[in-house]
């Protein structure tokens, strides 16, 4: 049986979170996939190596020489601010996370907002 619904219990005094799936599934083959945001974990050494996806060393270094150029006095060009612009937006692209199923809820108008694709 696949779950249609879900519920999610965040429970975050405890730091721990719960997913309820309904009705339970009967099948011990399914597979799903959750996403969520972690933040980057702070180095510990200069040495430390870290492997990113293409394109985010080029919009950290570009951000960077945006963030440090008051330090040293300097306005960032129209350039480099273009080029840090257009950095984030790739890395931004490249992060999205296509939903499985997307629709219009104005689509389900006289189902009560409940509609399986299975039932019709």
């Amino acid at each position: 049986m696949w779950p249609t619904k879900w519920y999610y219990n965040n429970a975050f005094a405890s730091g721990l979170a719960t997913l309820y799936l309904f009705p339970i599934p009967t099948s011990t083959t399914l597979t799903g996939a959750m996403y969520y945001p972690a933040p980057l974990t702070q180095f510990a050494t200069f040495t430390e190596t870290l492997v990113l996806p293409p394109g985010y060393q080029r919009m950290m270094i570009k951000d960077l020489a945006v963030e440090i150029a008051p330090a040293f006095n300097v306005q960032p060009s129209p350039l480099l601010m273009r080029q840090a612009m257009d950095a984030r937006g790739v890395v931004k692209r490249g992060n999205v996370q296509m939903r499985d199923l997307s629709f219009d809820a104005g689509v389900l108008l006289g189902h009560g907002g409940d509609y399986s694709i299975l039932e019709g």
